[in-house]
């Protein structure tokens, strides 16, 4: 019932291709481009995350970036 109010569905019947709401499913993760002069530190006070929780979701062994390259922000 949840999906139905949440939807506003009238029956428990779908179509091929119907979008739904999903209730408190997380959002897509976040990606940030890596621009010159940019580092952790700053990424991640931009989007108000830890270093360490960009190296995990990124699995970075070292904190060196490179422009262009795309980041995955954690916890948006």
């Amino acid at each position: 019932t949840t999906l139905r109010q949440a939807n506003n569905l009238k029956s428990d019947t779908l179509w091929v291709g119907q979008k739904l709401k999903v209730p408190g499913a997380t959002s897509p993760a976040l990606k940030h481009k890596v621009k010159r002069g940019e580092y952790l530190g700053k990424i991640a006070s931009n989007y108000g995350v830890t270093i360490e929780s960009l190296r995990r979701a990124n699995e970075l062994g070292s904190d060196t970036l490179a422009v262009g390259q795309t980041l995955i922000i954690p916890g948006s």
